[in-house]
This record gives C-alpha cells, sequence and structure tokens, in this order.
C-alpha cells in the first residue's frame, strides 16, 4: 500500500470518527420546539396529555404533531377556564407557558378573510376586526369558536401593544 492511500485512509477514519462524536453528542437533544431562541433545556418538563385522542402522549408531542389540537386547547379553556378539567387547564397553560407562538400564522377559518392570517387581518383590516369585537362584547365575551378565538387574539395583541 503506498504512502498517500494510508494518509487517504487515515483522514477517513479520523473524519468518520469526528461525524460519530458530533451524533453521539447531538443525538439526544430534540430541536423541534426551539423556536426564536428558546433552547430545548429552557422547556419545563411536558407532562403527560391524559385525555382525548392524545392521551397517552407528552404535551409537547402533542405540540410537535398537532399544532391545531393545541390551538384548540388553548382556545377551549380560554373560552370557558372554569368549565375545563385540570388536565385541559394543565395543559393549556403548559402550552400557552412554554410555546407562546401557537397562533402565529394561524388562518381566521370564519368570515370572509377566513383564509388569511389573523395576524393579517388585525394589521390590514381595522374595520373588520372592530366589527369581530363589538360582536364578542356584545355577547359579554361569552361566544365561543372561532371568532371567540380572534377576539381573544386581538385582545392580546392589544395588551402586548400598551
Amino acid at each position: 500500500m503506498s504512502r498517500s492511500s494510508r494518509v487517504g485512509r487515515v483522514a477517513r477514519v479520523v473524519f468518520v470518527g469526528f461525524l460519530v462524536a458530533l451524533l453521539v453528542k447531538w443525538a439526544p437533544l430534540d430541536f423541534s420546539v426551539a423556536r426564536k431562541g428558546t433552547a430545548p433545556a429552557a422547556l419545563q418538563a411536558a407532562p403527560e396529555l391524559g385525555f382525548g385522542k392524545y392521551r397517552e402522549k407528552t404535551i409537547l408531542d402533542v405540540v410537535n404533531e398537532d399544532p391545531d389540537y393545541c390551538r384548540w386547547i388553548v382556545d377551549t379553556y380560554n373560552s370557558a377556564p372554569d368549565d375545563c378539567t385540570e388536565k385541559l387547564k394543565i395543559a393549556a397553560e403548559w402550552i400557552q407557558e412554554n410555546n407562546p407562538e401557537i397562533n402565529e400564522g394561524r388562518l381566521m377559518g370564519f368570515g370572509k378573510h377566513r383564509s388569511e392570517t389573523m395576524e393579517w387581518v388585525y394589521e390590514n383590516e381595522q374595520d373588520y376586526t372592530a366589527w369581530v369585537m363589538s360582536k364578542f362584547k356584545e355577547a359579554d365575551n361569552d361566544h365561543g369558536g372561532k371568532l371567540a378565538a380572534f377576539a381573544r387574539y386581538v385582545l392580546e395583541r392589544q395588551e402586548n401593544e400598551e
């Protein structure tokens, strides 16, 4: 075997060893919910959901697999917190605390702007937003569904802007 082929072989072995070391070091980390600078280590331990179709999964697993289901959990809790089970309350609060961007990119899903995001409607359709808020207030905030979800989104945005 020539000297150059031995050097090439050694270089390949060293490179493969380097790759293996990287995989061993980084493989256990879950980057699936690391958003906007939130490191996985900063997350609270995710409890088991304990209800519904994902009852045997952790809340973190559900956030990664079905964000719409997580939005439903949060909307349900926000619309009637006193009527929710303890498990739903725990899940909603965990989602809101550990995954606050759950509403980013969320579609309205109703009305003439059903295919627009809540953010877009809030920023570009002030008259429509005012109309939704008036309907929400007329019902003494006792409105369920997508209209109430958008109204709560508006209230949260207004609170954050102050």
